[in-house]
């Protein structure tokens, strides 16, 4: 009977495992391949209820971040700014959420950190700028700067965070610290 209950356990929780997958991968070809970020976004949500991975929620947050420079990248000038504002509020709500749960399901990962402070740096270029986007970002990095010290991409995106804030000098020392 142990036995019987063991091999069910394991067979429901591979079982999971592999419908939680196949979500994901629904989800990553959603993005990529027909650049249907509702669909994409949707398929990951059902990965993430299914078993809630941080790599999940590390793509829920870039989903998030994609959506929003999707946005920022057309004419707005004729937009409705009240629904352009709500959708960057929700969406970086989204994204913020996605990167702490990240990091909550793997503090060590310096992916999950990344991820945070990609959601935060959104929020932090004038057009955009949110207050306390800034001090989120510099922190998320840190912390995975902290957990991989001798990775060169996050001194570039120190980089191009200082560089959204315009501060020039600070974002070319961190890339020659990256080239370094």
């Amino acid at each position: 009977v142990g036995l019987f209950v063991a091999v069910g356990a394991l067979g429901y929780g591979l079982f999971n495992n592999s419908k939680s997958l196949w979500y994901f991968q629904k989800s990553a070809y959603a993005a990529n391949t027909t650049g249907d970020l509702v669909a994409s976004e949707d398929f990951i949500n059902k990965a993430i209820a299914t078993v809630p991975y941080d790599v999940y929620y590390r793509a829920q947050s870039e989903l998030a971040v994609a959506k929003i420079n999707t946005l920022l990248s057309q004419d707005l000038s004729k937009a409705n700014k009240e629904e352009v504002q709500k959708f960057f509020t929700d969406e970086l709500t989204k994204a913020i959420t996605a990167g702490l749960n990240a990091q909550k399901a793997d503090d060590s990962n310096y992916l999950n950190w990344i991820a945070l402070g990609r959601a935060y740096e959104i929020a932090v270029p004038p057009q955009t700028e949110v207050s306390g986007a800034y001090e989120g970002a510099v922190l998320a990095y840190t912390k995975a700067l902290e957990r991989n010290p001798q990775n060169p991409a996050i001194s570039l995106l120190f980089a191009r965070l200082e560089a959204a804030k315009n501060n020039l000098k600070k974002a070319k020392e961190y890339a020659i610290l990256a080239i370094n």
